[in-house]
This record gives C-alpha cells, structure tokens and sequence, in this order.
C-alpha cells in the first residue's frame, strides 16, 4: 500500500506496478476522495484503502471492480461502511480505542462484517488481533519505517516482513 502522503504516489504507483505488478498487490491508501482513488486506480493500484468512509469512494472502486477498504471505528460507522459494499473496514486507529479486545467486542456485534485492524498492529499484538477476528491487518511504521529506508538500512524492512509472516504462520 502507498499511502498519498508519500510525495507523487501515483507515480510512484505506476512504478512499482509496471515492475512488480507480477509479484506483488500494490494499492493506494489514506485515499479521502473520488479524485485520489481515480488517480491512483489509473496508476495501477488495485485496492483503495481510506482513514475515512465515503460512500462514493466504495461506488467508485466497485465500478471499477477494484477492491475497497474504507475505515470506521464507531459500531455506527463500521456498520455504514460495510453496508455501502466495502470489501471491508478498516478500524483505525486500532490501538486507540482498546485494540484486540476491541475488535473482539465489535466482531460480537457484528461477525460478517470483514475487519481490518490498523495502527498498533506489532509482533506482540498480530495474534490477538487475529484471534480477536481480523480477517486482515495493515502494518506500517513496524514494518517499513521510513528511517530505515532514509539510513541505508532496506535490508531491515526484509527481515521485518519475515518476522511478520512467520508469526502469521503460527497464528
């Protein structure tokens, strides 16, 4: 995911896609309007994913059958976003309002609706959020910090995923 806060993201978009298109999934994120998902879409991207819900950013991805991950954090938005035709919600900030327990509590509430965690997704706390029902979690800065990028040290960010996929394995 390339967020739009990166400088040029669709053009960073378009990159990647002509490079790794066959390896890899790349999509946009912190999407907040029609205008950024029609950019990057056209870049390349093929997921949206947004901090926020708006109805007409999922109407989009959906005519252009691209996949889309609004974000909500009250029970009330959560339901909206799902209702509208998101593949899933994104809850954020996770780690802000109770975490694991309360992804668990909401998937009480709602089971069907797919839930991906963002914001204090960790080595320590990927497992809860799957067994608190994830369907899908969004890990940056513990991920691909960009200081690590910006010292040299890239390498870093391949041991760092690794470490991520191994406790997926045994989650």
């Amino acid at each position: 995911e390339i967020t739009m806060s990166v400088p040029n993201a669709p053009g960073l978009i378009e990159r990647l896609t002509a490079e790794y298109a066959d390896r890899i999934l790349i999509g946009a994120g912190t999407i907040l309007d029609v205008e950024q998902a029609e950019n990057c879409v056209a870049a390349g991207s093929k997921f949206i994913v947004s901090p926020i819900f708006r109805r007409e950013i999922v109407e989009f991805c959906w005519e252009k059958e691209i996949a889309v991950f609004p974000a909500g954090l009250t029970p009330n938005e959560i339901f909206a976003a799902s209702e509208s035709g998101a593949d899933g919600v994104k809850i954020f900030p996770a780690n802000s309002i109770g975490g694991a327990g309360y992804l668990k509590s909401v998937k009480a509430v709602f089971p069907h609706i797919r839930l991906m965690p963002t914001g204090g997704v960790n080595l320590e706390t990927i497992n809860d959020f799957l067994q608190a029902g994830a369907f899908a979690v969004g890990i940056g800065s513990e991920l691909a910090d960009a200081g690590l990028l910006q010292s040299g040290r890239a390498a870093e960010i391949t041991i760092r995923a690794r470490q991520f996929v191994e406790k997926l394995n045994t989650a």
